[in-house]
């Protein structure tokens, strides 16, 4: 979306409305509920989606070529396991997290499966 010269500041630009967005909008949400109600302020959030989309559509972004994969998914993925493994940054950023994300991966997938389907939970939408 912007040159490799623009890239620092549109992070900056992007991050500073953000924040700024999560300090200003429940304000000026408050005041349009009790100004005019409920369903005019989704309407007029969805119009904003609108225009959001209008504007992601205008955008001319020049094609690229895609390059057709020369291994497979799964040499990629292990490929990424060592970049992990070896690169010490990386490794130190969150040991712990990575350790339980495999694990849970491949020894217990059926832990979610039951956390979704149990009785309790079956229960609850029941009633």
């Amino acid at each position: 979306m912007v040159g490799r010269d623009d890239v620092l500041n549109a992070i900056a630009l992007n991050s500073s409305m953000v924040n700024g967005a999560r300090v200003v909008g429940p304000a000026v949400a408050g005041v349009l509920v009790a100004a005019v109600g409920e369903g005019w302020c989704f309407l007029l959030n969805g119009i904003s989606y609108v225009a959001v989309i209008a504007g992601l559509l205008l955008m001319d972004i020049p094609r690229t070529k895609r390059e057709s994969p020369s291994h497979s998914p799964l040499r990629d993925a292990v490929e990424g396991f060592r970049f992990v493994t070896r690169t010490e940054p990386v490794r130190r950023s969150h040991p712990a997290g990575t350790r339980e994300l495999c694990r849970d991966a491949v020894r217990r997938p059926h832990a979610r499966i039951r956390a979704v389907d149990s009785p309790r939970r079956r229960a609850a939408w029941a009633r």
